[in-house]
């Protein structure tokens, strides 16, 4: 597999969701999309453990690394 550099979509597409903050409670993020905990680490790339904590606290955080 070769490198190739980013088309410009690709690099608009970064430029828009690099600085999103998310603000959703996992009840809305939950009502929103059908997902479990390890779908929600796999998003994330976090741990299951993770997000636990995300949701005990009721809270996501600000900015996730979303894949």
């Amino acid at each position: 597999m070769s490198i190739r550099p980013l088309t410009e979509r690709e690099t608009s597409l970064i430029d828009f969701y690099g600085y999103c903050q998310l603000a959703m409670t996992p009840q809305q993020f939950d009502s929103k999309w059908q997902v479990n905990y390890e779908d929600i680490a796999f998003i994330c790339d976090r741990s299951t453990s993770t997000v636990r904590r995300w949701f005990a606290v009721r809270k996501l955080p600000i900015c996730a690394t979303w894949r």
